[in-house]
């Protein structure tokens, strides 16, 4: 799936989103839910699809990602970024204070993990934290602010703010949706 088509998918979730909020749920007639289950089903498979994908292309994103002999050095430096992502998203984490770590300049840094991974470090950065968040939501004895912090965020307008960049969602919608529509179990979020 392209980029377009993310693209895309995403520009649905956000008129769906906006939809919703013209609205209250109390007054949402029960075939309007039903269609709204439908576009959220349609479009978590969509973003599913999208990280398996972007899984298998960014082999460093799994959990395990043993570096491979044959990388070259501008990759074994971009998987070394992506580890850092990884296992410490809940940290302050600049691009700065990685290329430092890594002894390289912070801008060729940019250029180098733009060019192979397609997508900005923040970027990436975000994604990472909001898929965590995704998951630390679904508890409800956390509230927004500690979910905000326990993701890498200081502050929990910036994070409900980035929630709803990536997800079209607000954190507190995405709880909502979530209790009334529980995933199945032995299945992630």
């Amino acid at each position: 799936m392209g980029r377009a088509e993310f693209t895309g998918a995403a520009r649905f979730l956000r008129h769906v989103v906006s939809h919703l909020q013209t609205a209250s749920l109390a007054d949402l007639q029960q075939e309007d839910l039903g269609r709204f289950e439908q576009a959220l089903c349609a479009f978590e498979n969509i973003q599913t699809r999208l990280r398996k994908e972007l899984h298998d292309v960014l082999p460093a994103l799994r959990k395990t990602s043993p570096v491979r002999q044959s990388q070259s050095r501008t990759e074994r430096i971009v998987c070394a970024v992506l580890d850092r992502v990884q296992q410490h998203y809940a940290q302050p984490l600049t691009l700065q204070k990685c290329a430092g770590d890594l002894r390289v300049n912070a801008a060729y840094l940019s250029h180098l993990f733009s060019h192979l991974i397609g997508l900005p470090f923040k970027t990436c950065l975000t994604e990472v934290r909001v898929e965590k968040a995704r998951e630390l939501l679904g508890d409800s004895a956390k509230n927004i602010s500690q979910v905000a912090s326990a993701v890498g965020y200081a502050s929990a307008n910036r994070f409900r703010l980035a929630f709803k960049n990536v997800t079209g969602l607000s954190p507190r919608m995405w709880r909502e949706t979530l209790q009334m529509n529980p995933p199945p179990t032995g299945s992630s979020t």
